[in-house]
């Protein structure tokens, strides 16, 4: 079983790719998953656009695919003036419908103060009409994310723990899920 994380800060050594290799390291110690970090300060994606990238179309096509062969996603997102960083928009908006289509994901909300919320609504709100991910119900705020180190017995972490159980079930179950839907003649309306 594959899976992404997404690291959403397009700031160079972010506290969101230092949360994002912490959630890697627990996936693979406690779930033996195999985990890419999709770094979008690393990747620079051209912004989306209704018809072709031009010369960025076959790094579009290629981020399309990694994020077809994921089984579920992690998206560890900052919180910018109360929002989601663009760059974690523009990437769902440049992955379109097939990639994330009927996949669990978990949101990390991550705030160098006592924020971190606003995001998390903001894509329960509005990422998943057209490109069909599933936002699973759990979701993590870490608040002082600069303070927060993962520990036992720290609330965080136990949370984090459970939440990634409970995405694990998800993907394995949505396995089927897909299966079925491509049953259905579903039609592609666009965006």
């Amino acid at each position: 079983m594959s899976s992404i994380i997404v690291s959403g800060s397009n700031r160079k050594s972010s506290q969101s790719e230092r949360i994002s290799k912490i959630i890697q390291k627990i996936l693979k110690e406690h779930f033996n998953n195999s985990v890419n970090i999709f770094d979008l300060y690393s990747n620079n994606l051209p912004l989306w656009k209704e018809e072709g990238y031009g010369s960025n179309d076959n790094t579009v096509e290629s981020v399309k695919k990694l994020f077809f062969k994921a089984n579920f996603f992690i998206f560890v997102v900052p919180e910018w003036h109360g929002m989601v960083p663009p760059h974690v928009k523009n990437l769902i908006l440049l992955l379109g419908t097939k990639p994330l289509w009927h996949k669990p994901a978990l949101i990390v909300g991550i705030s160098s103060s006592n924020g971190g919320a606003y995001p998390a609504m903001e894509l329960r709100g509005s990422s998943h009409k057209n490109s069909h991910i599933c936002w699973i119900p759990e979701q993590i705020i870490i608040r002082n994310v600069k303070l927060w180190e993962p520990k036992e017995n720290d609330e965080i972490y136990e949370r984090l723990i459970s939440y990634l159980q409970v995405l694990d079930i998800y993907s394995k179950k949505f396995e089927d899920i897909r299966e079925e839907l491509l049953q259905i003649d579903i039609k592609d309306f666009g965006m």
